[in-house]
C-alpha cells in the first residue's frame, strides 16, 4: 500500500538532500527509452523491465559487467557509451528537460523556511550542470551538489551520504534524503538518514520501501509531512 511508513525519529531536519534524477528532473523515463532504443540500434536489445531491474541507478561499471559477461569479446566498452551519450546529447538538444511537478514550489518554501538544500546524485559533475542548465536551475539554488567524481563509490553505497553529512558537520538526524529509486534509498538508509521515497519509474522493494520514513506521490507533499513535523 502506498501511504505513510514510520521511522524511530521525528526530529524535524535542516538539511533536505535530493537525488536529480527521477527526483528534480523526469529524466528517468528518458533514460530509459534512450537506451533501449540505442541498445535496439545496436544489436543489443533489452526490455524496458530489464533495464528497471538491473541498469537504473546502476554505475558504467555494474552495466559494463554485464555486457562483458553477455558479449564478451565483441562489447566494446567506449565505443557503446560514446555512442549512446551522442544518442542522449542529439535527444536532449531537441527535446526538452521537465523538472518534476512541485519541485520549484517545495524549493522556494525550503528557502523561505531557512532549510539547507542539496543534490545527491551518481551522474558525472558535467551532465549534471548540463542538466541544470538545460532546465534553468543555478548550481547557487542549492547548498551542496555532490556528484559520483566526489566519491570513490557512488549509490547504492552510502559514500555520497557520508560525504554530505561529513560536509555539513550536524547529527545526521537534521537530514531527510528524497529518493526515487532502490539503489538511492539503500544508500541514503546505508548512511543512516531518513528517506521519503518519492514515487517514479522504478518498483521499490518492499523490505526497502517500510524502512522509508514516508512514500508520496509528488513533491508536493514534502512541504506537508514537513509541516506535520513542526507539531
Amino acid at each position: 500500500m502506498w501511504g505513510v511508513l514510520q521511522m524511530n525519529s521525528t526530529k524535524l531536519p535542516k538539511i533536505i538532500l535530493f537525488d536529480l534524477d527521477g527526483v528534480i528532473l523526469d529524466t528517468e523515463s528518458i533514460y530509459l527509452e534512450l537506451m533501449v532504443e540505442y541498445n535496439k540500434n545496436v544489436n543489443m536489445p533489452i526490455t524496458r523491465k530489464f533495464y528497471i531491474n538491473n541498469f537504473l541507478g546502476r554505475t558504467k561499471k555494474d552495466i559494463n559487467s554485464y555486457y562483458e559477461k553477455k558479449y564478451k569479446e565483441m562489447f566494446d566498452s567506449k565505443q557503446y557509451w560514446d555512442g549512446l551519450t551522442k544518442y542522449r546529447d542529439d535527444y536532449f538538444k531537441q527535446n526538452r528537460v521537465k523538472i518534476k511537478e512541485g519541485f520549484l514550489n517545495l524549493k522556494q518554501y525550503l528557502k523561505d523556511k531557512k532549510y539547507l538544500i542539496g543534490i545527491i546524485t551518481s551522474n558525472s559533475k558535467k551532465l549534471t550542470m548540463k542538466l541544470l542548465k538545460t532546465v534553468g536551475l543555478k548550481t547557487g539554488d542549492f547548498d551542496i551538489i555532490i556528484t559520483r567524481e566526489d566519491v570513490f563509490n557512488t549509490k547504492p553505497f552510502p559514500d555520497l551520504y557520508v560525504k554530505a553529512i561529513n560536509y555539513f558537520k550536524v547529527d545526521k538526524e537534521n537530514f531527510i534524503a528524497v529518493e526515487d529509486s532502490n539503489v538511492g534509498i539503500q544508500a541514503a538508509l546505508d548512511a543512516n538518514i531518513k528517506v521519503i521515497n518519492l514515487k517514479d519509474i522504478d518498483v521499490v522493494k518492499p523490505n526497502l520501501k517500510y524502512k522509508c520514513f514516508k512514500c508520496i506521490k509528488t513533491l508536493d507533499e514534502v512541504i506537508n509531512i514537513l509541516e506535520e513535523m513542526k507539531d
